[in-house]
Parts: C-alpha cells; structure tokens; sequence
C-alpha cells in the first residue's frame, strides 16, 4: 500500500512502508545499544550525528518502526504523548534552563526513513539550521498531536439512566 501524501492516514502494516532490516536506526536499537543515551517503554534516544549546529541536539525514535508521520494512525498517539513527555524532560535535564525546539522531518526532507523527533536545545549556532531547520522541513511536534487528535477523537460513551 502506498501513502496518498496526506497526513497521517491510518496504516497498520508492520513496517509502515519501510524496511526495518535497512533502518540506520532500528540497527542502533539492536545493534549499537551504546549510543542510547534514554529510553522508555516506547522511545530510544541518542545524539544526532550532526550535533554541532545547536548546544544539544537529540534524536527520540520510537521503538516501532515507522517511516515518518504521515504513517501514524490512532494506535500511535500514546507513543507520541511519551516522545512529548521525553523530550521534555531531556531538554529539562541536558538543557540547564535553555530554551528548546523540537519537530519532526516534513517529507521529503529526511535522509532516515524512521520516525524521529529533533530536540535542539539553543543556543542554535548556524543561521542555516535556525532558518531551514525549524522553517520549512521540521513540523512542531504539537502539530502532528492535535491533527492525529483530531482525526481519531476518543470515543465517548455515554450511560443513560
């Protein structure tokens, strides 16, 4: 099946329209559990490879793959909930008080076909980066929250007496 370029609509294929087997970050989960500096039930984190462009840039990917967010569906919204509470905490903890930001990649721009969310804590040192980055290909994790909300409501059962 493939995605029809609108936002998160709902799939539910193991590997969400990716190989698992060639994900250089499913290998770091398996295979390079050394770079994990957190995990949770559902998330690992690392540092990003190109962290020289803020004070402290981070990765939190979910266990699960998935190829990025126009795959999630109703199933993943607790998942993103935790990446939310994580990514909190980690720039709480890593930050000493400096302000943060966070989104996902917009595709087509990601070179990893998994699922994962950039914590920059600032200062972000390259006009580039601020500009580009946080500008036309990362969308505020928020957004992604309120639109999957909004798509799959909870369900609300009423009892009458």
């Amino acid at each position: 099946m493939k995605n029809s370029g609108n936002l998160l609509e709902s799939f539910d294929e193991i590997s969400r329209e990716s190989d698992p087997l060639d994900c250089a970050f499913c290998d770091i989960k398996i295979n390079w559990k050394e770079r994990i500096i957190e995990e949770s039930p559902r998330t690992f984190s690392f540092y990003d490879r190109n962290s020289g462009r803020c004070k402290v840039h981070i990765l939190i990917c979910p266990k699960k793959h998935i190829k990025n967010y126009n795959f999630l569906n109703s199933s993943d919204l607790e998942m993103l909930l935790e990446m939310r509470q994580e990514a909190h905490r980690m720039g709480s903890k890593y930050g000493d008080g400096s302000p943060y930001r966070m989104g996902f990649h917009i595709p087509p721009f990601y070179s990893i076909k998994h699922l994962h969310l950039h914590l920059c804590i600032e200062p972000i040192y390259t006009c580039w980066s601020k500009a580009v980055t946080f500008g036309l290909n990362l969308k505020p994790l928020d957004q992604v929250i309120e639109k999957l909300e909004k798509l799959y409501p909870k369900l609300t059962i009423f009892v009458l007496s």
